[in-house]
């Protein structure tokens, strides 16, 4: 029966094996719908939430591990090209969080739904599929409203779709929460100076480099203000900014650049040894531009809800431990 054999794939995830269990659900999957038809997913749907509501109907904290799984099924069908399979899992996924969030009787049952969500979420983006990813984040700040991840996610949306009015309110929500959230501060500052809102951006990017984190955040809460002051016609200032960054951030890569650029506009020999030394040091460095990370999905506010996510899922093994104990029996679980 279809429904057992899903219940045995589960065998080695109540074991802490995650790859094994992870290999054996998307065989099959595979095999279970080997043409992909609309056929076959919904017969395959049907027999995989079968097997999660009785799981579910002894404690529905068992599928916290199953659903984390399916998430994962989502992506590894989505790099071997297997569509149909990838939405699938996508779907089920949220279904699986709807179930055990509506199921647990632990009060942090719907914060843990929340990230599974943003989790998700953040895949979705990945993907391009913004319009999904929206929905999953806006879920997720509703079940969470004081999580900051699912409202910096949404702002990331915004401001990758040229839209930095609907993004601010996001930010803004986020520092509220959050009053010292240097990503929050960072995007923030960068799309009012967009806007231009100059005094006000520029306010959020000096607090910034004020502080004493040395990373890629300080890195760019230089570089625009440097901007801005380029743009305003103050080179001087802008490659006096620059130079600090670089004495704050030697192994920087992307400010050698910027000082050979100023270092032009302000005709100034001052630089030059100081530049050159700079781009021996970025010629040598392999870490990415602060720039390339800023431009990514997974920021590391989500970084660490997914760390945290893993630390959850791992203890409610125990969970799916014992229902399959129940279920299946000891014997073929060990």
């Amino acid at each position: 029966m279809a429904e057992s054999a899903y219940l045995q794939v589960l065998v080695p995830l109540a074991a802490g094996d995650f790859e094994s269990a992870l290999a054996e659900l998307t065989r099959f999957e595979t095999a279970r719908a080997p043409e992909a038809s609309q056929e076959q997913i919904r017969a395959l749907t049907r027999d995989e939430i079968r097997a999660a509501r009785r799981l579910a109907a002894g404690g529905a904290e068992s599928l916290l591990p199953v659903a984390r799984l399916h998430e994962q099924a989502y992506l590894a069908h989505l790099a071997a090209r297997r569509l149909p399979l990838a939405v699938h899992s996508r779907e089920l996924t949220v279904q699986l969080i709807d179930l055990y969030r509506v199921g647990s009787r632990r009060p942090d049952a719907d914060r843990l739904a929340a990230a599974l969500l943003t989790s998700l979420g953040g895949h979705l983006q990945e993907a391009s599929i913004a319009s999904l990813a929206i929905g999953l984040y806006e879920r997720a700040a509703e079940l969470a409203p004081d999580d900051p991840t699912p409202l910096l996610g949404l702002a990331n949306i915004y401001e990758r779709q040229g839209e930095y009015g609907r993004a601010l309110p996001f930010l803004e929500r986020t520092l509220r929460l959050s009053p010292g959230h240097r990503e929050a501060m960072l995007r923030r500052g960068i799309l009012l100076l967009r806007l231009d809102q100059r005094a006000q951006g520029e306010g959020y990017l000096e607090q910034l480099i004020a502080g004493e984190r040395e990373d890629w955040i300080l890195s760019l809460a230089y570089q625009e203000l440097a901007r801005s002051s380029w743009r305003g016609g103050d080179y001087e200032r802008a490659r006096d900014l620059i130079l600090a960054a670089l004495e704050r951030l030697p192994d920087d890569p992307s400010l050698p650049v910027q000082i050979a650029y100023l270092t032009d506009r302000t005709s100034s020999g001052a630089s030059v040894e100081r530049l050159a030394t700079a781009l021996r040091i970025s010629a040598a460095t392999s870490q990415p531009s602060p720039r390339l990370i800023y431009a990514r999905i997974d920021s590391e506010s989500l970084r660490l809800l997914r760390r945290l996510l893993g630390e959850r899922t791992r203890q409610h093994l125990v969970y799916l431990e014992d229902r399959l104990d129940e279920i299946v029996g000891p014997r073929e679980i060990r």
